[in-house]
């Protein structure tokens, strides 16, 4: 069986992740890494006012979205903007607390092109699909939502920069179920998406989107992994706003840092650089660049004048834009 993914072309993050699901196993009491995740995600994508938009991803074993939020209260995690100093026991958690695992991407604005033809083969494809896949009940719905997304597209002016992130981050977590279910024999994701555009797009269908291709990436290799997924209530009540405040506060941290001149734009998000994610074995930087390269990178700080110096940079696989 073919049992490369996306995620394990790079070697650093698989030394990082052996050593986190190692102390993971040594957590939860398990001779083996659990078959049960969550994927926690929260985006700054469309400020302009940030100089690195950022998607970040923080995996951890699924347990009671209530015990994980009221872990989180009581070290006194909130939306980063209501912070004005961060707490000494959020800056311990992140740096300390061998339960999470985060990723964060920096997506450079012209690091995925599609031209106008592409968005024509989405529609097509996703015509395709819809006629050889909706036949059957449990199916349907995702039919019913990749058509509201095709008549999206067929509008003069939808928003382009919208489905192109819409593309990465479907991409993106799809890729996450994959290696979790090849390296790690993933039964089932819970995907906890922070609300917005993303979310929003043709009633959800993102959710449908990405649970068609993680299938189609584990064809053959691996059953498809059982995928759930937070919505708001009838009352527009989202009760995973606990869990979410966990990669809200490094996205953040990392969308404020501008990779190039090493700034950041205020003092909470150096102290959170500084002493949380620097040198962190749970947190990795992954840049997407307008080359349309990929790059890895650790963090590590130089001391003497609170510059950030990125170090074991590492060439890597990049989500792609295949549809």
């Amino acid at each position: 069986m073919n049992n490369k993914t996306l995620f394990s072309q790079d070697k650093k993050f698989l030394e990082l992740w052996k050593s986190y699901t190692k102390g993971i196993k040594e957590i939860l009491h398990m001779r083996y890494v659990p078959h049960y995740w969550y994927i926690l995600s929260d985006y700054c994508l469309f400020d302009k006012n940030k100089p690195s938009p950022t998607a970040t991803f923080t995996l951890c074993p699924l347990a009671s979205p209530s015990d994980i939020a009221n872990h989180l209260s009581r070290k006194k995690f909130k939306d980063l903007k209501q912070m004005t100093n961060v707490p000494d026991e959020v800056l311990k958690t992140i740096r300390d607390d061998k339960y999470f695992f985060t990723i964060s991407f920096v997506i450079e604005k012209n690091y995925l092109t599609v031209s106008d033809e592409d968005f024509l083969k989405i529609q097509e494809n996703l015509k395709t699909y819809i006629k050889n896949n909706t036949s059957v009940p449990e199916n349907q719905s995702a039919g019913i939502s990749l058509k509201k997304l095709i008549e999206y597209l067929k509008q003069k002016s939808f928003n382009k920069k919208l489905v192109k992130n819409f593309i990465l981050i479907s991409s993106i977590v799809s890729h996450f179920i994959e290696f979790l279910a090849i390296k790690n024999n993933a039964k089932s994701v819970y995907w906890v998406s922070d609300r917005g555009a993303l979310n929003n797009l043709a009633e959800g269908v993102i959710f449908h989107y990405v649970n068609i291709k993680q299938c189609f990436l584990l064809k053959g290799r691996a059953n498809p992994v059982k995928m759930s997924y937070a919505v708001e209530d009838e009352n527009n009540n989202f009760q995973f706003d606990g869990l979410i405040s966990y990669p809200d506060i490094i996205t953040g941290t990392i969308s404020s840092f501008n990779l190039e001149t090493k700034q950041l734009d205020k003092n909470k998000h150096l102290e959170l650089l500084i002493n949380s994610l620097a040198g962190n074995p749970r947190f990795m930087l992954i840049h997407l660049k307008n080359d349309h390269t990929a790059t890895s990178y650790t963090l590590t700080p130089k001391i003497s004048n609170n510059e950030i110096y990125r170090v074991n940079s590492n060439k890597i696989s990049h989500p792609g834009t295949s549809t």
